[in-house]
Formats: C-alpha cells, sequence, structure tokens
C-alpha cells in the first residue's frame, strides 16, 4: 500500500514462486486484499479515502521472464510457464478473494 502507513511487506516474487507454494501465494495475496480494505475503511472517517490512502497495490507481475537484458526478473515468478501460470491463477483468486460483496 503506497504512501498509507505500515504496510506488510512480502519477498520478491522470484522468491516466493521458488517456495513452488500455490496455497501460500493465494494466502498472501488475500492479505494484501484485506490490508487493502481495512486501510481503506480506516480512512473514511479521516475523509482521505478519495487521495492519498485509497487502496492501491504495489504487486508483482505476471510476466515470463525471457530475456535477462530486462534487468527486472526479480519482479515476475520466473521463466517457467507453467510455474508461472500456476503461481499466476493463485495470485489473481487470492487478490480477488471470495467475499460476494467485494
Amino acid at each position: 500500500m503506497a504512501r498509507a502507513g505500515n504496510a506488510t511487506v512480502f519477498p520478491q516474487a522470484i522468491g516466493l514462486a521458488a517456495t513452488w507454494d500455490t496455497d501460500l501465494i493465494h494466502r498472501a495475496r488475500g492479505g494484501d486484499f484485506h490490508e487493502a480494505r481495512a486501510k481503506y475503511n480506516d480512512a473514511i472517517p479521516a475523509r482521505k479515502h478519495r487521495t492519498l490512502l485509497r487502496p492501491h497495490l504495489l504487486v508483482s507481475n505476471i510476466n515470463i521472464f525471457r530475456d535477462p537484458r530486462w534487468g527486472r526478473g526479480q519482479e515476475t515468478y520466473g521463466e517457467d510457464p507453467y510455474l508461472t501460470s500456476r503461481i499466476g491463477v493463485a495470485f489473481v483468486t487470492g487478490l480477488q478473494g471470495d467475499d460476494p460483496n467485494y
């Protein structure tokens, strides 16, 4: 949560992918969702929910790392298409959550 005070920080995407633990990724992104919603709800009484404290997450990307000249491979889940697809699904479904209201 950029510019919204203290926030949970997870390891780089390539480090998370090295675990091959899709359940871990799913739970971590679910934590991001709940933390963003909580910070947004805390900002409403202060009337800051439309400015700096609106939820915006800085999360990893799901691009496949194919060319080392790009130089940002640590921000991806690596070069394996199967691993990236499994981690990507866990990432998106975790961030979406299972709450029907959100």
